[in-house]
């Protein structure tokens, strides 16, 4: 009989042990968790979230997603570009929200999911926009306007 080398048993067992671990993992799967704290700003905010979101849709171990919501909101076209691709992912997986603070644009997001679960001291809610005007100024012989409140954005 041949001696068989103990880094070859090592190799063996080292393959088996992998091979197991793919099977049961292809088997049982992962939830992923998502975290999206802060104001979603600017694109590269939401192409961050965006580019996160699609990994879990693309990845078939991740069979459920947990998003934690910590946000105040943000720019309307980057939130509502966040939403619609957690609106995209949740027609593969089932998706649901741990809302810490969701205001605005964070409880955009928020409604995206199956379930939004809360603590009970948590900010939520308060969908609305913020709208600058310009400063007030008053009719002047400098100034041309079209109407006698054109300048300054009032009626």
């Amino acid at each position: 009989m041949k001696k068989i080398h103990g880094l070859t048993v090592l190799v063996f067992i080292g393959i088996a042990l992998a091979s197991a671990y793919l099977v049961y993992r292809t088997k049982t799967g992962f939830v992923g968790v998502i975290s999206l704290k802060g104001y979603i700003l600017t694109s590269s905010d939401a192409d961050y979230y965006t580019s996160v979101i699609m990994e879990a849709y693309r990845n078939d171990s991740v069979k459920s997603v947990v998003l934690v919501v910590d946000s105040f909101g943000g720019q309307a076209n980057y939130v509502e570009q966040v939403y619609l691709n957690l609106k995209h992912l949740k027609t593969k997986k089932p998706l649901v929200v741990l809302a810490v603070n969701a205001l605005s644009g964070g409880y955009y997001v928020a409604v995206a999911g199956d379930y939004i679960i809360s603590h009970p001291t948590s900010l939520i809610g308060s969908i609305g926009v913020i709208s600058t005007a310009p400063p007030l100024l008053i009719p002047s012989e400098t100034i041309l306007e079209t109407g006698p409140y054109k300048h300054t954005g009032f009626t």
